[in-house]
């Protein structure tokens, strides 16, 4: 029988550790005072993920807590995550050749064989088993939207999927991860060598596909 819990949680346990991939905007100084300049695609994105996405919501991943308190419960949590990103990267496959769709598969992102290791680490041999029935109600209905998308909402859905672990992950939270579960090697952190570089990339990509596509912002923003 599937979980009730939301995307992005465990069954509860008294005063959780918990490590947040915090999808943050990458400006500084006075810039991140004043939040993501005018006409900015990405900051709008960032601005309603934190106002009340509609993606956003639907699983609930605006800060992507994972309870870290036992290894199986850490092990149910990125699975949830693993299923999702399968269907995404699936779905940027088939709308290849789209123009914005392309845009993002030129950051070159593919992160599922790192939720791949990881699980099978954690869970074992029956892994892939044992994720898909840890799949809860909201994560099987997020999977069902995703396979459903045309291209221009499977740009919106990277943007979640991707920018969680380019924006709010890296090697720092890779090493905090590991402090807590020294026997997995974490895998999935590892989405590029140059951190800083590929956010700056991140952002420029959603950028420029909004300054070509002007008239899809709020397709994309909703």
């Amino acid at each position: 029988r599937r979980r009730s819990q939301p995307v992005g949680t465990t069954r509860s346990s008294p005063r959780p550790k918990r490590v947040q991939f915090a999808m943050a905007s990458s400006a500084s100084g006075k810039e991140e005072e004043r939040g993501p300049r005018a006409g900015s695609l990405y900051g709008d994105m960032m601005r309603g993920i934190r106002s009340g996405h509609s993606r956003g919501n639907t699983i609930r991943m605006l800060k992507l807590p994972l309870v870290l308190t036992e290894e199986a419960l850490y092990a149910e949590a990125i699975a949830q995550f693993y299923l999702l990103t399968l269907r995404l990267e699936k779905m940027l496959e088939r709308h290849k050749g789209n123009d914005l769709v392309d845009r993002v598969r030129s950051l070159g992102l593919r992160v599922t064989p790192g939720y791949k290791k990881d699980l099978k680490e954690l869970m074992g041999p029956s892994w892939m088993t044992k994720a898909v029935s840890a799949a809860t109600p909201a994560t099987m209905d997020y999977c069902a939207e995703l396979e459903a998308m045309d291209a221009e909402e499977t740009v919106a859905a990277s943007f979640i999927l991707y920018g969680a672990l380019v924006v709010g992950g890296g090697k720092s939270t890779q090493a905090k991860v590991r402090k807590i579960f020294p026997k997995c090697k974490h895998a999935l952190f590892d989405v590029g060598e140059d951190m800083k570089a590929l956010r700056a990339d991140f952002k420029s990509c959603f950028d420029g596909i909004g300054h070509a596509y002007p008239d899809l912002r709020e397709k994309l923003v909703s």
